[in-house]
């Protein structure tokens, strides 16, 4: 599971006003979506300004939704925001809600506490340690430790 935000949306909206904000909202959340089906995901839904995505198998899933959450980091910048991001894997049910596809489980739950761990640490992604291991050398290479956390529920 991959649940990305984007930080500071009201600030934005202060600084540039409620249409360009929403202008560049969109666009970058429509780059986001892009990267996600390009790096073989599941684009699952977006309410005011994030995504929830899934990848599907273990290891490459792991890695595609690290790409991905790179990626999108990356075109945040590029527009002169920063994204909360937070990757879990585990078992997903996948149903269905006014005609789109939902997902449930305990992988949504801590991907969704994950993503806002620390409020004011956008540009980060963060990760259970145990998945850190699925991921490739590089990216292993490139992860640290945050320190532990409490995390509610």
């Amino acid at each position: 599971m991959l649940i990305v935000d984007i930080a500071g949306s009201v600030a934005l909206t202060t600084r540039v006003g409620q249409e360009e904000a929403g202008r560049r909202i969109k666009q970058l959340l429509q780059g986001i979506v892009t990267l996600v089906r390009a790096n073989g995901g599941l684009f699952l839904s977006s309410s005011g300004d994030d995504v929830l995505a899934t990848f599907e198998g273990e290891d490459q899933g792991a890695a595609n939704a690290a790409e991905t959450a790179i990626e999108a980091q990356r075109a945040a910048d590029a527009v002169g925001l920063q994204l909360y991001a937070g990757l879990c894997a585990g078992p997903v049910e996948f149903g269905e809600n006014l005609g789109y596809p939902t997902a449930s489980g305990q992988a949504v739950n801590l991907a969704a506490r994950l993503h806002k761990l620390v409020d004011d640490a956008p540009g980060r992604i963060f990760l259970p340690m145990d998945l850190v291991g699925l991921l490739p050398l590089d990216l292993q290479n490139e992860a640290s430790p945050f320190g532990a956390r409490k995390i509610k529920g």
